[in-house]
């Protein structure tokens, strides 16, 4: 569905993570500044190597070869 288009978001999904990357990254880098009781950078460190790992995962999928491979194992 994300692929070929449709509603706003499924044109806008991967866009989505990299706004989510960005707000993620605007946030004051003092503890000091941010008005929580714990520390919440070892949240942001893995919240954005996991958001870069997902990217890099899915860019390696070509999506119309790997149909396109399914079609033809269905018709052998």
């Amino acid at each position: 569905m994300f692929e070929y288009g449709g509603t706003y978001f499924t044109h806008q999904w991967g866009r989505i993570l990299g706004y989510a990357e960005y707000s993620v990254y605007l946030l004051p880098k003092k503890a000091s500044d941010i008005r929580k009781s714990y520390d919440i950078t070892k949240q942001k460190e893995l919240y954005i190597k996991s958001l870069r790992q997902l990217i890099d995962d899915e860019s390696k999928i070509d999506f119309y070869n790997f149909k396109e491979g399914k079609i033809q194992e269905k018709m052998n």
